[in-house]
């Protein structure tokens, strides 16, 4: 995933000036997850949107959590968090990340943030701007779900490496969501 943002920065570097941008959002599919470390490492391979490996923890979800919940079915952000969490790579695991939130915290150096709509296929409930208890019952590891935030919130800066490695403004800003 960060290879294709450098990628892409180094094609737009090419077209437009990057040290004119004032503010980015990151954008991506919530149901592809990945597990870091606190200083955001990625310790388990990333899974994506459309892994469906999981089905033995869908069955669990679909026993605990409300029909309305994102959660449910196989390709989830929780059924391949519950999936992630019981291989031995995650005894090294800080946070659980969807690519675009992950990508968000490379740019700024902060990590553990995700934003509600990112969040909605890990069983993050919106109507109540909370993480359910139900996911208690699945033992699911709350110390790793991100803190919550509405989309557009800005989560910094750009770090003074990422600034300087793509000729960005120091004070270009990093939005949650997909919105700026």
């Amino acid at each position: 995933w960060w290879d294709a943002v450098c990628e892409a920065m180094t094609g737009l570097a090419g077209k437009i000036d990057l040290g004119a941008i004032y503010a980015m959002a990151v954008d991506g599919t919530s149901g592809s997850i990945v597990l870091v470390d606190a200083q955001g490492t990625p310790v388990t391979p990333g899974l994506l949107y459309n892994d469906a490996r999981a089905r033995e923890q869908a069955a669990r979800i679909a026993e605990a959590a409300p029909p309305t919940s994102g959660a449910h079915g196989a390709s989830s952000g929780l059924a391949k968090l519950l999936y992630l969490q019981a291989q031995p790579a995650a005894r090294n695991a800080r946070h659980v990340h969807n690519q675009a939130e992950w990508i968000a915290g490379r740019l700024t150096g902060r990590y553990g943030i995700g934003d509600e709509n990112n969040c909605l296929k890990l069983g993050y409930d919106v109507l109540q701007r909370r993480w359910p208890e139900w996911l208690d019952t699945l033992r699911v590891k709350r110390a790793w779900l991100p803190e919550v935030v509405v989309p557009g919130t800005s989560l910094g800066t750009v770090s003074a490496n990422v600034a300087r490695r793509f000729g960005l403004a120091p004070q270009c800003r990093i939005a949650a969501g997909t919105i700026a």
